[in-house]
């Protein structure tokens, strides 16, 4: 995507970015089960210094009969 500020300045400038997102939920074995939430971005900025990235996970791991 990109995102088109109005004011831009030194601190705040327009960007492109990249998402990316990934959802699983799997049985291991018998009632044990493995979750997990990957999420990922990227920001290109028109002031490189700018530039960012992000990596979230979140995951679970459960038993029940």
């Amino acid at each position: 995507g990109y995102r088109d500020l109005k004011d831009n300045d030194d601190l705040i400038t327009d960007y492109t970015y990249e998402r990316v997102n990934l959802i699983g939920n799997t049985e291991i074995f018998k009632g044990l089960r493995f979750n997990v939430l990957f999420s990922a971005e990227w920001e290109w900025h028109s002031i490189a210094t700018n530039d960012n990235k992000v990596f979230l996970v979140s995951s679970s791991l459960t038993y029940g009969m």
